[in-house]
């Protein structure tokens, strides 16, 4: 498996990889970070991670209230990306 730092390291892998005749997913599986449209319009589709940027924003946004309303206290937050499989993997 190759992983990447972003979707469109693993896109540009993609197209370098099928040049070379590697096939994919069956001899390298191809895995992205952050869920960007390539990832829909890759052939083979790619499969990658949703950091989930919408719930990170709501989740900062939400302590930042807090502590502008003197509410601030030390507080842990877990975001758990989502692994979006497509053909890729």
């Amino acid at each position: 498996m190759r992983a990447s730092a972003n979707d469109r390291v693993a896109f540009a892998m993609v197209q370098v990889l099928g040049l070379a005749g590697v096939r994919i997913p069956e001899k390298v599986a191809v895995v992205g970070y952050d869920d960007s449209g390539l990832g829909r319009v890759a052939r083979p589709a790619l499969t990658t991670i949703d950091p989930r940027p919408d719930k990170l924003i709501k989740a900062a946004a939400g302590l930042l209230l807090e502590a502008l309303r003197g509410k601030s206290r030390a507080k842990r937050v877990v975001i758990r990306p989502a692994l979006i499989v497509r053909a890729s993997s």
